[in-house]
């Protein structure tokens, strides 16, 4: 027995050395964390944005469920493109070949365009094939992740879209998923991270906890980290979850208004926030090589920007260049100014399309708040006359780039006539007198020009009909007895002995009459869309349009709570007149029964 006792007091003393040591470990680990300094910087303004990704030039992509939108902006916020045909979509990604993957809440399923905002195929089988795509991500081989919401599942496809495998299940235990939220791939670890609300049990009743999950790319459970409560260190509502290449790991908390930091192993280093302007209702959440991170602030209507410890801004200036020389002859260089104005070593390439491009350095290391000159030349010899176009692409270590654009002229030496713009067009409203406008004519050859003009048409007029180049002419229309309608007349340059004689202006005059819409129905709380060649939205007993172009318009009346919603109806407007839609609720019928119970003889 009492051996038996030795050895039972023997194991309880490792045992509580080893918990000691693990403590003096995680003690350590967590006094050396260092927390994450950050700098707000300027916000890309946008409307409900509910998930955003960035692509390899950290391009940002920005969904909004309410407004059944894909935004797309460049790495300084500056607006790109937008796809408006989505269905409630709430969640995208960007693979490494720049294919767009968003998720429709929807129609279940998550859509997949190239970098044109082409449609290019379903994953899995199509619509139906998700509950709820909550969160989308891809590896570095093209895999494709989804994590289903309500599903409690991750899916994982091949980048051709078809279904590969999965792991998880519904579960509050470890590699089980309670509403997965977010997911995030470490390449240089080889795992997977996913953020879901595990239900716990507190003194108020069960609630949605908060935590992170880690696994490895086979989606086998390695560890979980994260303590449901309020404070810095605390998780209430994970919505965003975002991994750095130096493997600490971005949570955003849609309760607390913050993102989190935490390292790989979950030790807390800090929280990212702004008192000034609070984040509100942080979902998605990015971050890019270059240590700036983006956050979907839902209820503040913007993407917040923090620049993360060393972080790069990169800026190209000016974004393009117009040479023009000639034939045989040689052109001054111009100057690109590449600026930092990050607090990290900005590290940059510059390439150059074409041979007749020279540039006087193709790499260099900018310090922060300061500048580099690239000298931009062009190289004439062997250029025929014509106009060249080509661009000197400026790529940061981060991926971030930026593309300047070259328009070269070469003239040849004989006189050759110039008439720029090659067309004009004007907009009587109401009748209105459109703005004169300016040709500008030009000798982009050798010698003298002289030109003469002439129009076709009476309601054109120049205020000179000869000259010499270079020289403009300023031109005119007179609406005056012009009913509504579309006018074409031709403005024609000669020049005597000069190429490109004679030019050819073509000149066009809209004349549009406004109408009106009138809107009438018999409840408040009535509302309706008008559609056509301009959209109108209203609600209530009554509403007037007067601003309307002429041609057909729709209305569509909204429900009403206890009424037979009117039939849509359609009329046409034409110019300077109007048109009166009418639309009639009739309250419902309620038909009550009567119930009779009686017992029977006896």
């Amino acid at each position: 027995m009492k051996k038996t006792k030795s050895i039972h007091n023997i194991a309880k003393f490792l045992i509580i050395s080893a918990i000691f040591s693990i403590f003096l470990l995680s003690f350590a680990s967590y006094s050396q964390a260092v927390a994450p300094a950050f700098t707000k910087l300027q916000a890309v303004s946008t409307s409900a944005p509910t998930a955003l990704a960035l692509d390899a030039r950290e391009n940002l992509y920005i969904v909004s469920s309410t407004q059944n939108s894909l935004n797309i902006y460049n790495h300084n916020g500056a607006y790109l493109a937008s796809l408006l045909t989505l269905n409630k979509p709430i969640s995208v990604a960007v693979d490494a070949g720049g294919r767009i993957f968003i998720g429709n809440a929807g129609a279940n399923n998550v859509e997949v365009y190239d970098g044109n905002l082409n449609f290019l195929f379903k994953l899995g089988s199509g619509n139906g094939e998700f509950v709820t795509p909550a969160a989308i991500t891809t590896d570095n081989t093209g895999n494709i992740y989804v994590a289903d919401l309500k599903s409690n599942i991750i899916k994982i496809y091949n980048p051709d879209g078809s279904y590969k495998s999965s792991f998880g299940s519904t579960g509050s235990g470890d590699g089980q998923f309670q509403s997965p939220t977010s997911i995030a791939i470490n390449e240089a670890a080889g795992e997977i991270i996913v953020s879901d609300l595990k239900v716990i049990t507190t003194s108020q009743g069960i609630t949605e906890s908060a935590r992170i999950q880690i696994f490895d790319m086979n989606g086998v459970f390695k560890r979980t980290f994260g303590s449901y409560g309020q404070g810095e260190g605390y998780l209430i509502r994970t919505m965003g979850v975002d991994v750095d290449g130096a493997g600490s790991i971005y949570v955003t908390d849609s309760y607390q208004n913050i993102a989190q930091v935490y390292d790989g192993n979950g030790v807390y280093l800090g929280s990212i926030y702004d008192e000034i302007s609070p984040m509100r209702t942080p979902m998605g959440i990015a971050i890019g090589k270059s240590n700036r991170l983006f956050i979907a602030s839902l209820n503040a209507e913007r993407v917040d920007v923090f620049g993360v410890d060393s972080y790069t801004v990169m800026g190209v200036s000016p974004l393009v260049l117009l040479f023009e020389g000639q034939q045989g002859g040689s052109l001054q260089a111009q100057n690109v100014e590449v600026s930092n104005t990050g607090t990290g070593t900005l590290n940059w390439t510059a390439s150059a399309s074409d041979s007749w491009i020279t540039l006087s350095q193709t790499s260099g290391s900018t310090l922060p708040s300061q500048a580099a000159i690239i000298n931009v030349g062009i190289n004439l010899a062997g250029l025929l006359a014509g106009t060249y176009s080509g661009t000197v692409t400026v790529m940061a270590e981060s991926g971030v780039t930026e593309v300047v654009s070259i328009s070269l002229t070469v003239t040849p030496p004989p006189a050759v006539l110039s008439v720029n713009p090659s067309s004009l067009d004007y907009t009587s409203l109401n009748g209105s007198a459109p703005s004169a406008q300016t040709l500008a004519i030009e000798n982009t050859g050798g010698g003298t020009l002289n030109w003469n003009a002439t129009s076709n048409s009476g309601w054109i007029a120049l205020n000179k009909y000869s000259g010499t180049a270079p020289d403009t002419v300023t031109v005119s229309v007179d609406t005056a007895g012009l009913s509504a309608g579309t006018y074409v007349g031709t403005i024609t340059v000669t020049a005597n002995g000069a190429t490109g004689s004679p030019a050819n202006i073509i000149v066009t005059l809209n004349v549009i009459a406004y109408g009106t819409i009138n809107v009438t129905t018999n409840r408040a709380a009535a509302t309706f869309t008008i559609s056509g060649p301009a959209s109108y939205s209203g609600s209530g007993t009554s509403m007037t349009a007067t601003d309307a172009p002429p041609g057909t318009y729709a209305i569509i009346y909204g429900d009403v709570i206890g009424y037979i919603t009117p039939a849509s109806q359609t009329q046409t407007l034409a110019g300077g007149g109007s048109i009166s839609f009418t639309g009639t609720y009739v309250k419902k019928t309620v038909v009550k029964k009567n119930i009779i119970t009686g017992a029977g003889p006896g």
